[in-house]
């Protein structure tokens, strides 16, 4: 399949000349499937028809794979668009239903009023033409009919006489309407006509006709509607800025959780959910910061618990390096692998006599000499790509060095003797002949053959008696360089094949599995020299001897994307191999950048393969790689992975997506217990980091023997994390959540009805058991009030920072009025009503009552604004229960005609600021009457002598309830001062004038039926809430400054 390098693959050129087609009935790509029709025939005449079906069955699966699911897969709407798109169509509903409700009320309206102008204008008329017609002046009667007429608002006016002859005639002539006419066909306004008789006394001198004209009406109309329309959108586009508005403010506590979730995505289990907010959300947060613990916890133990039956099975307890099987079994596979590389060294290295210097010097200190002669080894090699190290038995230690010239491996032979001979435990040892080396070259011999070489030049190394090493030589070697021996040849030939391209290139498939549709193709590099493609097991310990790496893997990218610039429309990706060294120099790397910058399109159809070695010695360069392929687009492949024996705890550290496994855990995997496990937990970590993991062995990834078992874990995994669950319990616990906040608002908005005073007296004094007292409805009033304040549907709501408290302002300042007029009773009952006279001591439970009721409306938390409330609710329940127990005198409540009007002053001057307040809504000129015109007084700062005063448009619904809720407390009080100061109001004949006070309140009262608080102009055609309420308190106003000045004057 290697060998048939092109031309298989990229017969696909053909097609360079078919532009890419696609179907206009399914929006189907039609050019891969002509492509594979091309290719499909190919195979028939190649291979017969049976590989053209199986050829043409996988294409069948690969265009079902890029045009089915993704094609009808339909991306779901976000909450936030579903929830503004509602919200804003009820705002259009309403927008609309109210905006023809007036159109329809205006035209009646003004229907009604024409007929009356009709009517009132005849008979005025009549009754003015009387004595003119009795006298026979006509030319006066002529007269007052022109002035009459030329006023425009009447289309004809007829004068008859007694015979019902047209006297006098005035007909208006057509003008030209300002109104649109298809706005006057819509609306059409009756032109009403009405009569009246002239008469003198019992005479009938005639009669009068007026016959109204519409126009001016309908101009009215018009210029009514158009700024209703644009008042009516600009209230829609602000409503539609303030819901996104507020629908961002509620979902922006989720975002800590959308991080988390990405990061569980990302393998960052740093991240953590901000446990703030409401309560549901925190419940949701800690959750989902416990799941991301646990998860962290279960991935750390599984990579631990791996990791050291990894090391247990595979490596020496005492040295780390690989144990006896497992280096035969890397051997093995190296060497028998069909691309492995035959140009190789194996190294075995033996201290003599270590039962000895156990017997001598311990085995502990014998466990120390191994431990050290490991570390000489390892520091010498550590930087050969390839290499592998194992302890055999005792002290006989085996190196295999792939692709390494022979004069290299010669020297790290004599290398790690010599440091070895310098160790402490060596020379105190006094020995010279302790520390040998046998070496043999690896040139198409097997493991088994390989170790007997390498065994036989140890004992020639031994048998010199001295430290040093040998090499074993073969009586006849084969050429297999194509005729080249000497090193300098090597050197010119392959500088002079990357000149003249003499580098081709090879394809291998990569399969999931053998049935799965082509992941990439794998390229493979041959050298041409004297006309033979010579394999890369030859040339490359040349290239890597010569320093000439990185040159040669540029030229393998730069062939690689000149192959995908021609076959780009095929949807081919290929992948390359890049060596540790060439991932490690700075030069290389730039290189790439730049050359893939200039090759966008191909970079993307690029698969870089990465030797896991780069993370071994350059962690910086791996974490380089990786953003360069973010940055330029094309995927990373982390290259023999599990030869470097790094924990796979560097997973987790970066965006490791493709994990290709090396051969040599797959070689004999049926018959080894501990490589398939091994297998089956990189497979397991992998998935549930969501990363793909393959491996080319005979062309296709060999994942019979555990897909299951990686499906069944990947599947639940996915499920879990990648599958999109996560998202969707996040996003339906907020749609839930919201939509339980929009249904709690609607419920939470509602104030408490009105209680009954009398009955709410009989229950404390039954709870109290005690006998009825001045001052107990009063009293029992004020904390009734309180405790529906913050009893009352959703409770206290001004310091609520989450929906849909948040949301809900209108009942926010329905508390803030209700709660003015609890303070204002508490500081009269502190001031006037508990005490004697101003020398008398304050009550002990009212002086705490008092600056409890003033805390602060808005604080969430430390303290709670609830919680220094009900304090002061309580300190009046112990005032109350004081007040009524008779062997308890220090507790009074004085029914005195100056204290109630003391604290009546107060409502006055609240209830004068809410008139003003209420009154201002549709703007209006006040003088400034500060100073009362006092020519004397003065003031801090002076102000204009005249201002235009208006609420702000968004203040006014919060000034309505704030009113509302001031009214619904008040209505309460005056029914409990009129029990507790009866006798005072029936002495002063002020009762009538306290029970009318409260019938203007109840009116405050009354449903408001509309979606909003209108604020109409004045006599315009809407309704103005505003102005109504200030009309009730007004009066209510008024009634006060009378009752106050009955108690004065009484």
């Amino acid at each position: 399949m290697m060998s048939s390098c092109l031309t298989g693959l990229f017969n696909v050129r053909l097609c360079h000349s078919i532009s890419i087609i696609t179907c206009e009935n399914c929006n189907t790509i039609v050019m891969p499937l002509l492509c594979s029709g091309i290719i499909g025939t190919i195979a028939v005449i190649r291979h017969g028809p049976q590989a053209a079906a199986g050829w043409l069955e996988q294409q069948h699966r690969w265009t079902h794979s890029m045009t089915g699911a993704k094609g009808r897969s339909r991306r779901p709407g976000s909450l936030k668009n579903t929830l503004v798109i509602s919200v804003g169509s009820l705002l259009v509903m309403l927008t609309v239903g109210n905006f023809v409700l007036n159109v329809v009320s205006a035209k009646r309206y003004l229907q009604g009023q024409l007929e009356t102008q009709a009517q009132d204008a005849a008979t005025a008329l009549g009754l003015s033409l009387s004595t003119l017609l009795e006298k026979g002046d006509e030319v006066t009667a002529s007269s007052m009919i022109d002035a009459f007429f030329d006023r425009g608002y009447y289309d004809h006016v007829t004068l008859w006489n007694a015979n019902g002859e047209a006297w006098i005639v005035r007909q208006a002539e057509k003008t030209q309407q300002t109104v649109p006419g298809w706005y006057r066909r819509l609306i059409k306004l009756d032109a009403p006509l009405a009569s009246a008789d002239v008469v003198k006394g019992w005479n009938r001198l005639g009669s009068v006709s007026v016959k109204v004209n519409p126009g001016a009406s309908y101009e009215r109309m018009w210029q009514a509607m158009v700024a209703e329309l644009v008042w009516f959108m600009s209230v829609f586009v602000l409503a539609i800025l303030a819901l996104l508005a507020i629908v961002s403010s509620a979902l922006r506590p989720i975002a800590s959780m959308v991080r988390l979730a990405n990061g569980v995505v990302n393998r960052d289990f740093s991240i953590r959910a901000e446990e703030s907010g409401a309560s549901e959300l925190v419940r949701v947060s800690k959750s989902m910061n416990l799941m991301l613990d646990r998860l962290q916890l279960i991935f750390r133990e599984q990579m631990e618990q791996i990791d050291l039956l990894r090391s247990e099975v595979h490596l020496d307890p005492v040295t780390g390096l690989l144990n006896r099987a497992e280096f035969d079994r890397q051997l093995t596979a190296e060497l028998d692998s069909r691309d492995a590389i035959p140009n190789g060294n194996l190294i075995i290295v033996q201290v003599r006599d270590f039962a000895g210097f156990n017997n001598q010097f311990g085995r502990n200190t014998g466990d120390t000499l191994l431990c050290a002669v490991a570390e000489q080894i390892v520091s010498r090699v550590k930087t050969c790509d390839g290499v592998f190290i194992g302890r055999r038995t005792g002290a006989d230690f085996v190196v295999y060095l792939p692709a390494l010239a022979d004069a290299k491996a010669e020297s790290i032979a004599g290398a790690v003797i010599q440091n070895v001979v310098s160790l402490p435990a060596i020379k105190e040892w006094c020995s010279d002949d302790i520390i040998h080396a046998g070496i043999a070259s690896a040139s198409g011999h097997g493991a088994s053959v390989l170790l007997s070489n390498a065994d036989m030049a140890l004992r020639k190394a031994q048998n010199e008696h001295t430290n040093g090493w040998q090499r074993y030589v073969e009586n006849a070697v084969e050429s297999v360089s194509a005729g080249i021996g000497q090193s300098s040849e090597w050197r010119q030939a392959i500088r002079h094949a990357l000149q003249v391209s003499g580098v081709s290139l090879h394809f291998q498939p990569v399969f999931l599995a053998p049935k799965e549709p082509v992941l990439y193709y794998k390229s493979l590099a041959r050298l041409v020299l004297r006309d033979k493609e010579v394999s890369a097991g030859i040339f490359m310990p040349m290239v890597e001897r010569f320093g000439l790496l990185a040159e040669f893997d540029r030229h393998v990218v730069s062939l690689a994307v000149r192959e995908l610039d021609e076959s780009l429309h095929c949807g081919v990706n290929l992948g390359v191999s890049i060596s540790t060294e060439s991932a490690l120099d700075d030069g290389f790397v730039a290189w790439v950048e730049a050359f893939l910058t200039a090759h966008v399109s191909a970079a993307h159809c690029l698969m870089v393969e990465i030797p896991e070695y780069v993370v071994q010695r350059k962690p910086t360069a791996f974490a380089g790689w990786f953003d360069l392929a973010r940055r330029l687009g094309c995927t990373l492949v982390v290259d023999k992975f599990g030869l470097s024996s790094l924990p796979f705890s560097y997973l987790k550290k970066y965006p490791v997506r493709w994990l290709k496994i090396d051969r040599h855990f797959l070689e004999g995997l049926e018959n080894n217990r501990e490589n398939k496990f091994y297998i089956q937990s990189v497979i397991q970590i992998a998935h549930s980091l969501d990363i793909k993991v393959i491996e080319c062995k005979g062309g296709y990834m060999s994942a019979n023997l555990f897909v299951e078992f990686c499906k069944d874990r990947w599947d639940d995994i996915q499920d879990y994390f990648g599958g999109g669950v996560l998202p969707k319990i996040i996003g339906g616990v907020l749609g839930l959540y919201l939509l339980v906040a929009v249904i709690l608002g609607v419920v939470w908005s509602y104030p408490p009805d009105l209680f009954s005073v009398v009955e709410n007296k009989q229950n404390a004094l039954q709870e109290m058991s005690a006998e009825d007292t001045v001052g107990v409805a009063t009293t029992a009033t004020l904390v009734t009030i309180a405790d529906k304040l913050l009893d009352k549907n959703g409770g206290y709501i001004s310091n609520d920072f989450f929906p849909p408290g948040i949301w809900l302002d209108n009942i926010k300042y329905w508390e803030y009025g209700v709660l003015i007029q609890v303070r204002d009773l508490a500081r009269a009952f502190r001031q006037d009503m508990s005490r004697s006279q101003s020398q008398s001591v304050e009550d002990k439970d009212l002086k705490v009552a008092e600056p409890q009721f003033n805390f602060d409306n808005k604080s969430w938390l430390i303290p709670a604004t609830e919680s220094e409330y009900r304090q002061g609710i309580e300190a009046l329940q112990s005032y109350l229960q004081r007040l009524v127990n008779p062997q308890k005198a220090d507790a009074q409540f004085y029914a005195r005609a100056d204290n109630l009007r003391n604290w009546l002053q107060n409502v006055e001057t609240r209830l004068g600021s809410l008139s003003q307040r209420l009154s201002q809504s549709v703007g209006k000129r006040q003088w400034d009457t500060s100073l009362a015109g006092d020519a004397n007084a003065k003031q801090s700062t002076d102000r204009a002598e005249v201002e235009d005063i208006k609420t702000p448009w968004l203040q006014i619904d919060n000034v309505f309830y704030e009113a509302r809720g001031t009214a619904w407390a008040l209505i309460h009080i005056m029914k409990a001062i009129e029990i507790d100061f009866r006798s005072v109001l029936q002495d002063k004949n002020a009762l009538v004038s306290l029970r009318q006070i409260i019938t203007e309140l109840e009116s405050t009262q009354e449903t408001v039926w509309s979606p909003m608080i209108l604020n109409g102009s004045g006599f315009g055609t809407l309704a103005n809430h505003s102005l109504t309420m200030a009309s009730y308190l007004s009066r209510v106003n008024a009634a006060i400054i009378d009752l106050r000045s009955l108690l004065q004057q009484g």
